[in-house]
């Protein structure tokens, strides 16, 4: 039973200054640079923190934004990533537990996985 994942914080100026134009080596260089500081697993969620939606003015309007899957392994995801980091500053990133290798639910074309989300309300 997972109660809490890990999760960071990640803001834009931990990537540091580079050309992430185009197919950029610095671009997976600074993300792997990031994954080695912070611990940073393959598989993540992100999403813009809530003091980067309430900057933007969306506060409220996405205040449960859904989190978005990305693999740090792979070369489009970081290009997402990079994107969605310069757009809000600064991301929520939560580990994927448990990890594509390890998901429970089976199909003939691959594993699959779902969450259940539920409040907890104390009796008085």
């Amino acid at each position: 039973v997972i109660v809490q994942r890990r999760s960071w914080t990640i803001t834009l100026d931990e990537i540091g200054k580079g050309d992430f134009t185009g197919v950029s080596r610095d671009l997976v260089l600074a993300i792997e640079r990031l994954r080695a500081q912070r611990d940073l697993p393959r598989f993540v969620y992100i999403r813009p923190t809530e003091q980067a939606l309430r900057r933007s003015g969306a506060e409220g309007r996405d205040k449960d934004t859904k989190p978005v899957f990305v693999d740090l392994e792979s070369y489009l995801f970081l290009e997402i990533f990079h994107r969605w980091l310069t757009k809000s500053g600064e991301l929520e990133v939560t580990e994927m537990l448990p990890d594509p290798d390890h998901l429970l639910w089976k199909e003939a074309d691959g594993r699959r996985t779902f969450e259940l989300r539920t409040l907890i309300i104390p009796r008085s």
